[in-house]
């Protein structure tokens, strides 16, 4: 009796399985079916919706106007003196580990680290730095109302941005020393 039932239930099953690759067979069918005519309603909408209106034409972007080089430098804030300091350029790291195109990035992320380090933390040579930026203003301008005129030379290249030489002043005892002999004599 268990054979029997055995192999009627084998039977059944293999029925069932049979069934169900016909409706999976007739599912896809259906499938593609759908897809097809979904493409076909889409592109009859396509079809009927309005024309779109013609592309209206584009203003050409004027190109940059090349900086006339009889013009005098722009002005440098107080970073860009702090960045081309020789001594700030010697603590740089030269990051030639990395790849030539993420080097310059590297140093800017780094040059930012430090100033802001330098900010919070040394107030005195920040004033430094942003009196040679007013001075670098004050150059400008002065060159500027020059080139108006058609007065200005430009200096020669490179010569005007160098890190300028900082006079400090002499101590008071050279002074009070120095007026003094001069004073006796």
């Amino acid at each position: 009796m268990k054979d029997e039932e055995y192999t009627r239930l084998r039977a059944f099953s293999k029925f069932q399985i049979d069934l169900v690759k016909k409706k999976l067979d007739e599912m896809d069918v259906v499938d593609a079916f759908v897809k097809q005519s979904k493409k076909k309603s889409k592109s009859k909408e396509r079809d009927a919706s309005p024309p779109r209106p013609a592309p209206v034409p584009v203003k050409a972007v004027p190109k940059r106007t090349k900086r006339d080089p009889a013009q005098p430098p722009k002005v440098r804030n107080a970073f860009i003196w702090w960045n081309s300091d020789p001594k700030e350029q010697a603590l740089k790291p030269k990051f030639d580990d990395l790849p030539k195109s993420e080097r310059k990035a590297a140093l800017t992320a780094y040059s930012k680290k430090r100033w802001a380090e330098l900010k919070k933390n040394d107030p005195q040579q920040i004033e430094r730095y942003t009196q040679l930026a007013v001075a670098d203003k004050d150059r400008y301008d002065r060159d500027m109302e020059l080139f108006k005129l058609g007065k200005y030379h430009p200096p020669a290249k490179g010569e005007s941005m160098k890190m300028p030489v900082v006079v400090q002043a002499k101590s008071s005892s050279y002074m009070s020393s120095s007026s003094s002999s001069s004073s006796s004599t």
